[in-house]
């Protein structure tokens, strides 16, 4: 039996529905360990593309449990994930165009989908919502609190009671780690944490379909058209 996936979606199914259904408990200590994520974890929860309400829906959310001094503990990673989409993906003009977004204070359309918007996202619901930080000491945008520019309307999450009980799970995390699994790209000069307030974990396609083959690979090929792929980037 084996999975196929379209883009990124379909790639990051792939990826970790493979490693679920084999209960290859090392394949992802290895994903973690190459996202700059290591500890004595002894199990993970997958969580795919649930709902945070106005926070945005993380492509994948992984709650990974240890033991410290017999005591179960957690970390949660939240991932996101872009593709080439038969071009090339170039993370630099992602970054800059949502640094612009920042600096110029006003709503653009699609910038909802940029990587470095949707990973903020993320922090900024953990960091308020699961660790009850206040909102002013964190470096946190109007564009990004505000789900209403004009009204200063602050995202939430509702009362969804699977986006709640999801919430619950994410607050019992002891800590947050934040990924982007992207095409290969120079990403060695992109530092976050002094900005941001948090540091962004890269991750490669072409990476992971090299150490996990026999998950990915298959999903990397049939994403092949001639010489352009879908998810890996192309000259």
């Amino acid at each position: 039996m084996e999975i196929f996936g379209y883009s990124e979606r379909g790639a990051m199914n792939a990826l970790f529905h493979g490693i679920a259904l084999s209960n290859d408990k090392e394949a992802m200590k290895e994903f973690l360990k190459t996202a700059n994520i290591e500890g004595d974890f002894t199990d993970f929860e997958i969580y795919s593309e649930f709902s945070l309400s106005d926070f945005g829906n993380p492509d994948m959310v992984i709650i990974a449990k240890y033991r410290n001094n017999k005591k179960e503990e957690k970390e949660v990673i939240f991932i996101e994930a872009k593709a080439s989409c038969g071009k090339k993906y170039k993370i630099h003009k992602q970054y800059a165009e949502h640094n612009e977004y920042v600096k110029e204070r006003e709503y653009k359309s699609g910038q909802s989908s940029n990587l470095f918007f949707q990973l903020r996202q993320k922090y900024y619901f953990f960091e308020t919502k699961c660790k009850k930080n206040e909102t002013d000491k964190l470096k946190i945008p109007d564009l990004i609190k505000y789900y209403d520019q004009k009204k200063k309307a602050e995202r939430r999450t509702g009362n969804n009671p699977v986006v709640k009980e999801f919430m619950k799970q994410i607050s019992e995390c002891e800590s947050a780690h934040y990924v982007a699994i992207i095409p290969k790209s120079d990403y060695s000069e992109i530092k976050t944490g002094k900005d941001y307030g948090f540091d962004i974990q890269f991750v490669s396609w072409e990476d992971l379909n090299e150490k996990f083959e026999k998950y990915l690979n298959k999903t990397i090929t049939f994403n092949q058209s001639g010489k352009y792929n879908q998810i890996i980037n192309n000259d």
